[in-house]
């Protein structure tokens, strides 16, 4: 199973690398034991939330601002790849950020956008959703794919999320993992 969550892990975020800022340096693998600490940023990153579970960190940049990390669920019929990137606050749009996404997915369809509040405990984040649906191999099986693209700012840090899957999820996982991972308070 981890080697099947390390393949899928690695694909999503490989075929998902156009829908970030140009990369300075070429990835660079990080293999934390335990929490993944993102220094500049104070966000802790654990190896399990909920029921995902961390498979895989790759910092972009050479000082360590810009790094992505993935996470799998892996239930039966409920597998969902989501990877998290933060980086420094661009001078870039949503709409930027959606342009990339087509850049790397010609047959993209953009289902909705809307913008969205998430929200923990007394802590809350303005953030821009999008459901987009594309082809690409995922689980071993080329295939329509659903994905959402989430990007959230929080100066200095842009947090932009992609959740991607073929069968049903239950989007509410979604935003339990994307408000527990965005919405930390510095060194907490």
């Amino acid at each position: 199973m981890k080697r099947f969550s390390s393949k899928l892990a690695a694909a999503v975020m490989i075929s998902l690398a156009g829908c970030r800022p140009a990369l300075t340096s070429g990835p660079r693998d990080i293999t934390p034991q335990g929490e993944y600490l993102h220094v500049p940023s104070g966000m802790r990153f654990p190896e399990h939330v909920a029921d995902f579970t961390r498979e895989r960190v790759l910092q972009y940049d050479t000082v360590g601002n810009d790094v992505g990390i993935g996470y799998n669920r892996e239930q039966p019929g409920q597998q969902l790849a989501a990877t998290v990137y933060v980086y420094t606050l661009p001078k870039r749009t949503f709409d930027d950020e959606l342009a990339d996404v087509k850049g790397s997915h010609p047959d993209v369809k953009v289902g909705f956008r809307q913008e969205l509040i998430l929200e923990r405990g007394d802590q809350k984040a303005d953030c821009n959703l999008a459901g987009l649906s594309f082809e690409q191999v995922f689980a071993h099986r080329y295939g329509p794919v659903s994905s959402y693209l989430l990007v959230c700012d929080r100066p200095p840090w842009r947090i932009k999320w992609r959740f991607t899957h073929r069968d049903q999820v239950v989007v509410a996982d979604m935003r339990e993992l994307a408000a527990t991972l965005t919405l930390q308070t510095k060194g907490k």
